[in-house]
């Protein structure tokens, strides 16, 4: 799973969001509704899936020169089902609540988040 996690101007506005440093709420790609063979896959909801592994790649910014690496955070695991994307109703896109088997080291985190937020 890739994730550039600050957007800008998108046609989509993917809302992908870290909850902690070992939670994540992605946005699947368009075209991807909620009874296709990829959330089966996501979710685990056959036998043919169950040995699948998903392991989470982020990068701060595309657009920024010195962040255009992904860095590699481990393993992920989706938990729940997949969630309807209310925002953007007319596309075919869900959201993914993923756990990570290890939490996102402090000063990597931090740095992902930093300047994305804006505090009034």
């Amino acid at each position: 799973v890739f994730i550039n996690y600050k957007k800008e101007n998108d046609a989509i506005p993917y809302e992908d969001k870290f909850l902690s440093q070992n939670e994540i709420i992605a946005i699947s790609k368009n075209p991807r509704k909620i009874d296709s063979s990829d959330a089966d896959k996501i979710f685990r909801r056959s036998a043919k899936y169950q040995t699948t592994k998903f392991y989470l790649f982020v990068r701060k910014d595309k657009n920024d020169a010195d962040a255009k690496e992904y860095y590699f955070l481990g393993k992920i695991n989706s938990t729940g089902e997949p969630i309807p994307d209310k925002i953007n109703s007319n596309t075919d896109i869900f959201k993914i609540h993923y756990l990570l088997d290890t939490p996102v080291e402090t000063n990597l985190y931090n740095y992902i988040l930093e300047d994305i937020y804006e505090i009034d």
